[in-house]
């Protein structure tokens, strides 16, 4: 953990401050013994050599809450700011931070940590709650819960919607027909009764469909479409100032379809009027200027940016993911 963030701290200058932002306080903690020598402290102050490391246990849908409660605690920003209202800093530009990076999806260490229930090739809990101990509570949803307790139809639209899986149905009766499940191996071999070991079509094979099928389950486990819209639409256009900068790193295509038409449009209710043909117009059939669907964002490049072979080779995982940019108007 804390590789982008290391990579950022080496190109900043004194008092530049990088906030590290993750719902699992594993992954905090590992960033914050990788960067111990960057870790901002109030015995440090802001006068401390070199730039600053400071960590930030949420969602990146709740930057909206934490980002301004810390930068007050850090002393980064007065009263006044912080009491300064969130509709109004999100119109006129005047946000806190200078670019957001967002690195979504499962990490390696959530992956290579059985106990997560993040992984099919290794047996552990059916959980994946990425929030790990903290999630841990009676209201908090695993994945175990939806395999035990959704009904057919509603385990076939998350494994369509969140992983395009074509077996969607087949392996919701499998997994139905296999309950109690309690355990990633449970569920590997649900989803292998109906699936082949291999398949002259590489994605229709066990690995490439459990990867999908324990993808859609993450996504739904921990609300990460909503989260994503969210942390878009509104903590994103009202924290970073005029000119900063939105990078997103996502890893499968709904990801990415809500990344690029947040960035194009401003929203996806923006995005649905543009398709739709909506929106007011002139007697020429020009769609009108309209302030409540102003996009706040310019793209930066025209299309996302694929791992290049060579960041393939360092690190197989980067082969799904999609880099996009855009500009703070």
């Amino acid at each position: 953990g804390g590789g982008h963030s290391l990579l950022l701290l080496s190109h900043l200058r004194q008092g530049d401050l990088v906030i590290g932002v993750d719902v699992d306080s594993d992954a905090l903690s590992a960033a914050s013994a990788r960067l111990k020598d960057y870790m901002v402290t109030a015995e440090k102050g802001i006068d401390q050599q070199g730039p600053q490391f400071a960590t930030l246990q949420c969602n990146f849908g709740e930057i909206h809450h934490d980002i301004p409660r810390l930068l007050k605690e850090l002393g980064r920003i007065s009263e006044e700011e912080y009491d300064k209202d969130d509709s109004i800093r999100g119109k006129s530009g005047g946000g806190y931070v200078d670019g957001i990076l967002m690195d979504l999806g499962v990490s390696s260490h959530q992956i290579d940590t059985p106990q997560r229930g993040f992984a099919f090739m290794e047996n552990g809990p059916l959980d994946m709650r990425m929030g790990g101990k903290e999630s841990h509570n009676e209201n908090a949803l695993s994945a175990a819960d939806i395999c035990n307790e959704f009904d057919l139809y509603s385990l076939v639209d998350i494994f369509r919607k969140y992983g395009d899986e074509p077996r969607a149905k087949k392996i919701a009766e499998s997994i139905i027909n296999s309950r109690p499940l309690g355990t990633t191996s449970q569920l590997r071999e649900a989803i292998a009764a109906v699936t082949p070991q291999f398949h002259k079509k590489k994605r229709l094979g066990l690995t490439a469909t459990c990867a999908r099928v324990f993808q859609s389950l993450r996504i739904v486990v921990n609300d990460e479409e909503q989260m994503l819209r969210q942390a878009l639409e509104d903590g994103c256009p009202q924290f970073i100032k005029q000119g900063g900068r939105l990078v997103v790193i996502s890893y499968h295509s709904l990801e990415d379809r809500i990344t690029k038409r947040v960035m194009k449009f401003g929203s996806l209710e923006n995005a649905e009027k543009r398709k739709s043909g909506g929106g007011r117009r002139d007697m020429y059939g020009n769609i009108k200027s309209d302030p409540s669907t102003e996009n706040p964002w310019k793209l930066v490049g025209k299309k996302g940016q694929k791992a290049t072979q060579e960041e393939v080779e360092l690190n197989s995982r980067s082969r799904s993911a999609t880099l996009r940019v855009a500009e703070r108007c």
